[in-house]
């Protein structure tokens, strides 16, 4: 029962106590007064004139204490019992997302900024309670969310309503629908929806997709609908750039999980490539335990590091053969103690153990995550290599080369006149193939750098000395082969500092490309480092001379540095080619200072950086920041001149900026690995892809750090738009002081009245 006070007080009345107080405070007033009564009454008649009457003073006494007794009876009763307030609140709705939980704690609710008494009053006040439901596991809805359902059934049954997406939300708020709930949702009756001028989303947040849904709806133009949320006197008074529907976002976020975030790993590795995996620890505020991370392939470490509170990690392997792989993400806490080590049997049973299983228990359980690799062959560019002398660089590079089955054709120069010339891994019927161990001598022009031959090769490279001794013919030939694709490494040394180039005009125009000016004399040697170059051990250290020169190229173009920040190769972008310019001429040696897959490494990043872009047909590698899943439309794409390509179950179609990219929209069904084939109109294979798609359960801690993160960059510009809203009468719990004061003064004034009388 409610018994409205005033025009903004009111007292509820829900149970037999609330009930029974009034009842013992009305039979104790009326007691009370009874006493009052007869103690005047009393006094009256015992004086010696037997007056029946009372007098004036006398009356008012009496009333005085009447009415002080029935003022402190009320006030105990409204200190006591509930009294509500009535508010003006804006028109809300609250939608609770994924990691929105009600435990049986103290705490309640796991939101970061709201304790348990303001999530209730929020839905408490709000118009209608969304909760988000999970459509792609009915398992995990059961477990997660069934509990919650029901303690949100039990006090706001009618202002819970199930949604199972974002547009399913935004059909409910322009049409009337009959809602039929799942297995543990009731039916709801056919009613009205409007559009909400707040949405306080509770939880871990929305995903991107989700959140254009909605700046979409936003934007919606229905000027009627706009009329009817605002009020009379600015329905008629919109300006042009307002939007219709003023929706303003309000987000609280859930406590944070313990696990990985800001991952990033290559899904696609050319064999012999490092795999590194980067990413940081997230745990909350108040843990600061340190884990044991562990990258681990068939069972075996194959790195590790340790980590405490919200620290990065970079963890890094590499595959000797190619194929599809799986390695795992294994996070220990770290427990004093030598009994109380992890062992490695200890792993294999961890691993079989679900991600959800695991965050969901404390932090002295294991997490265990998969990540997926795809190793290819690399691609094979055809290198050209003129030297003004053989060298025992152009000599390892080819014999890795060979081993790569790449194509080489080196052109060496013996004299003034004489040229020796080596085909590596060419056909057998080439009418210029030599083999590697048997060069030829030869005094005809066949040397020369010409068009044919440049447009045959992916790659040059050339030295300082050879460069500047290239006749006008093959400078004109070089540049325009460079202009249509062709990649240039010059290996520079101070020679270009000492040349008077000005006669030729295409070679200034390649060497003003870069600003050189002489070396750093100080350092007798440089270490190089380029991006995602593999860890070495303690022991290993890979070495170069000084360089001779120094490069400066435009901010963005430096491929290989020192570790004091020293330019060693650069590059610089000439029509659809690059010409690039190093002063590291002595990396023969690494293989023996580390190791040959380091080597490797290194060359296959300068020609995947220098080197012709390849013109057929190929698939491009999945980024290596985003969590591919299932249910969950990707972009798939490809490279191709071909105009007409067919690949099953994709519907390619050509991007409107780009004439040979196409790509299509993919969802998987189900984790695991799919393939992917693309045919030409002959139906002849052009290119092959394998990518693997993730479980939504996978890397929850991940998911919930992108959707915090995602949902604070959009709520935050719209919770402070400035605008008008329709308010909306509700109550809430009132303040008691007042109360309180009153049932003070009229005890206070009562207790002086009876010590007065008594003395």
């Amino acid at each position: 029962m409610i018994i409205a006070l005033t025009d903004s007080y009111q007292l509820i009345l829900t149970s037999r106590l609330h009930w029974s107080l009034v009842l013992f405070a009305f039979i104790g007033l009326v007691l009370t007064c009874t006493l009052i009564y007869r103690r005047f009454s009393a006094k009256s008649q015992g004086n010696e004139q037997q007056v029946t009457y009372w007098s004036l003073s006398e009356k008012g006494r009496f009333s005085l204490l009447i009415l002080a007794n029935t003022l402190a009876f009320i006030s105990v009763l409204l200190f006591i019992l509930p009294v509500q307030v009535k508010v003006d609140t804006p028109a809300y709705d609250v939608l609770l997302t994924a990691g929105f939980n009600k435990s049986t704690s103290a705490d309640g609710f796991n939101l970061i900024d709201l304790d348990s008494e303001q999530v209730k009053q929020q839905l408490g006040s709000a118009q209608h309670i969304w909760l988000l439901a999970q459509a792609d596991d009915s398992t995990i809805n059961l477990n997660s969310k069934k509990p919650l359902y029901q303690w949100l059934l039990k006090y706001y049954q009618d202002k819970v309503i199930v949604v199972n997406s974002i547009s399913e939300l935004t059909e409910l708020w322009q049409t009337k629908p009959t809602h039929q709930g799942n297995e543990w949702q009731a039916q709801v009756d056919s009613i009205t929806y409007p559009a909400p001028l707040t949405l306080t989303i509770m939880g871990d947040g929305l995903t991107t997709e989700q959140w254009q849904h909605l700046i979409n709806f936003k934007h919606q133009k229905n000027p009627q609908e706009a009329a009817d949320l605002l009020p009379s006197s600015l329905s008629g008074n919109l300006p042009g750039n307002v939007s219709p529907k003023p929706l303003k976002f309000n987000f609280f976020a859930s406590k944070k999980q313990l696990g990985l975030i800001d991952l990033q790993w290559q899904r696609e590795l050319v064999l012999g490539q490092a795999l590194t995996v980067t990413g940081r620890l997230q745990q909350a505020k108040e843990n600061n335990q340190q884990f044991q991370l562990s990258l681990m392939s068939n069972n075996h470490v194959v790195d590790q590091v340790n980590i405490t509170d919200n620290q990065a990690f970079s963890l890094s392997t590499t595959s000797k053969v190619s194929g599809l792989f799986t390695y795992q993400l294994l996070l220990e806490p770290l427990i004093e103690g030598p009994a109380k080590h992890v062992n490695i049997a200890q792993r294999e049973v961890s691993t079989n153990k679900t991600n959800s299983a695991a965050t969901n228990q404390g932090i002295n359980k294991t997490i265990n995550e998969y990540l997926a690799v795809s190793v290819i062959s690399a691609q094979k560019p055809k290198v050209l290599i003129k030297q003004s002398a053989p060298s025992f660089e152009t000599r390892r590079l080819k014999q890795w080369l060979k081993q790569t089955d790449s194509q080489v054709h080196i052109i060496s120069q013996i004299s003034q006149s004489k040229w020796a010339q080596q085909k590596i891994n060419y056909f057998t019927d080439d009418i210029n193939y030599q083999g590697d161990q048997s060069p030829i001598t030869t005094s005809l022009p066949s040397h020369l750098l010409t068009a044919s031959l440049l447009d045959e090769n992916d790659l040059l490279i050339i030295d300082s000395r050879m460069l500047l001794a290239l006749e006008v013919a093959e400078i004109e030939a070089l540049y325009q082969a460079i202009k249509n694709g062709l990649g240039l490494l010059i290996n520079a040394d101070a020679t270009l500092l000492t040349s008077d180039k000005s006669r030729l005009d295409k070679l200034s125009q390649l060497l003003n490309l870069f600003v050189i000016t002489a070396g750093n004399e100080s350092q007798s040697q440089v270490t190089a480092n380029w991006p995602a170059k593999p860890n070495l051990a303690v022991s290993q250290r890979i070495l170069s001379p000084s360089p001779t020169i120094a490069i400066s190229p435009k901010p963005g173009q430096s491929l290989v540095e020192s570790n004091s920040g020293q330019i060693l190769v650069a590059q610089q972008p000439l029509g659809l080619g690059m010409v690039a310019i190093s002063s590291l001429n002595q990396t023969y040696q690494w293989p023996l200072q580390a190791t040959p897959a380091l080597y490797s490494h290194y060359w296959q990043y300068l020609f995947s950086k220098i080197a012709r872009s390849e013109s057929h047909t190929r698939w491009l590698a999945p980024k290596s920041t985003t969590l591919e899943q299932v249910n969950h439309e990707h972009n798939i794409c490809l490279l191709s001149p071909l105009s007409e390509v067919y690949s099953p179950g994709l519907n390619l179609a050509s991007e409107p900026l780009s004439k040979l990219k196409k790509c299509a929209l993919f969802n998987a069904d189900s984790k695991g690995w799919f393939e992917f084939q693309v045919f030409n109109a002959a139906q002849a294979l052009l290119a092959t892809q394998a990518r693997y798609f993730y479980h939504e359960a996978d890397f929850l801690a991940w998911q919930q750090a992108n959707k915090h993160q995602i949902s604070q960059q959009y709520a935050l510009p719209f919770s402070q738009t400035d605008f008008a809203v329709n308010p909306v009468m509700s109550y809430q719990a009132a303040n008691k002081h007042y109360f309180w004061l009153l049932m003070f003064i009229s005890m206070s004034l009562l207790w002086i009245e009876r010590k007065w009388q008594s003395g």
